[in-house]
C-alpha cells in the first residue's frame, strides 16, 4: 500500500482499498462507522464476536457471560465511543467503554433486528424491531414511528452522523426517507429498483450510499442514483458504512467477509 492513502475525499472515490487480513479475523458480517474524522470503525465477525479497528490492526472487544454474540453494531458521536448493538435473539446492549449494557426492553417491544446511532452526542437512535416496525429512542424509552398505508414494514434504517437525516429500505426493497413526520419514497430508477442496505451521513444526510440486491454499490448525485464501478479484486458487496463530518470516508463489507475502504492513489 505505498502508493495508497486510506483516506478518501470528496473528488477522490476512485477505488476500494482492503484492509489487512490477519490470522484471528478473517470475516465480517456487518460493521459500522462514526466520528467527525471517520476512523471510529467496528465490526461483527462471522460467528458473532464484536471487534474494533485501532488504525493498524483488528482487536476483540471483550465479551461477558451475559452476552458473547452479536448481529449487528451502530457507532455514532462526534468522537465515535457511542456504540449500540444488537445480540443474537435480539436484545438490544450499549458499550460503556469498559463493557456491555443491557438497553430497556418494553413490554411492546423486546427484540430487534437493527439499530442506527447518529447525532453529535450519539442520542439520535433509530432501530428496526423483529417484524419490521420502526422505532426511536428518546432518552428513556422507545416510541414507535407511525406506519402508513404505502409502507409499514422495514428491514434497515441509518441516521447521519449529525443525526439530522434517516432513511431506511422497506421490506422489498424500496428505499425511503423520513421527511417532516412521513415516510418520503425515493423514486426507483430503470437500472437500480431494489436495495438490501442504505448509508446516509455528511452535513444534513447529503451524502448516501447504497448496495442493491445483487451486491453493486451506488450513490446518490443530485436526485438520482450512480452506480459505483467495480474493480477487478471486488465487486460484490452486502454493507456499504458513510462516515466523517463530511461523509467522505465510505467503508464496505464485501460479499466475501473482507472490510474495505474507499481510497485514492496519491
Amino acid at each position: 500500500m505505498a502508493n495508497e492513502t486510506m483516506s478518501a475525499t470528496a473528488n477522490g472515490f476512485d477505488f476500494w482499498i482492503p484492509l489487512p487480513a490477519q490470522s484471528d479475523v478473517r470475516q465480517f458480517d456487518r460493521i459500522a462507522a462514526g466520528g467527525r474524522d471517520g476512523t471510529a470503525l467496528w465490526g461483527v465477525a462471522t460467528g458473532g464476536a464484536v471487534w474494533r479497528w485501532n488504525q493498524r490492526a483488528w482487536e476483540p472487544v471483550p465479551t461477558q457471560p451475559e452476552v458473547s454474540n452479536f448481529s449487528q453494531v451502530s457507532v455514532g458521536g462526534d468522537d465515535g465511543t457511542v456504540v449500540w448493538a444488537v445480540a443474537t435473539g435480539g436484545a438490544l446492549w450499549r458499550w460503556n467503554g469498559r463493557a456491555w449494557e443491557s438497553v430497556l426492553t418494553q413490554p411492546e417491544v423486546s427484540n430487534f433486528s437493527q439499530v442506527s446511532v447518529g447525532g453529535a452526542d450519539g442520542s439520535t437512535i433509530w432501530a428496526v424491531a423483529t417484524g419490521g416496525a420502526v422505532w426511536r429512542w428518546n432518552g428513556a424509552k422507545w416510541d414507535k414511528i407511525p406506519t402508513q398505508s404505502n409502507v409499514s414494514s422495514f428491514s434497515q434504517v441509518s441516521v447521519s452522523g449529525d443525526g439530522s437525516a434517516i432513511w431506511a429500505v422497506a421490506t422489498g426493497g424500496a428505499v425511503w426517507q423520513w421527511r417532516e413526520g412521513d415516510w418520503i419514497r425515493v423514486q426507483p430508477q430503470a437500472d437500480v429498483q431494489s436495495f438490501s442496505q442504505v448509508s446516509v451521513g455528511g452535513p444534513g444526510g447529503s451524502v448516501v450510499w447504497g448496495v442493491a440486491n445483487g451486491g453493486a454499490v451506488w450513490r446518490r448525485q443530485a436526485s438520482l442514483w450512480v452506480q459505483v464501478p467495480a474493480q477487478d479484486n471486488v465487486s460484490r458487496f452486502r454493507q456499504v458504512a458513510v462516515s466523517g463530518a463530511d461523509g467522505s470516508t465510505i467503508w464496505a463489507v464485501a460479499e466475501g467477509g473482507a472490510v474495505w475502504v474507499r481510497g485514492r492513489q496519491v
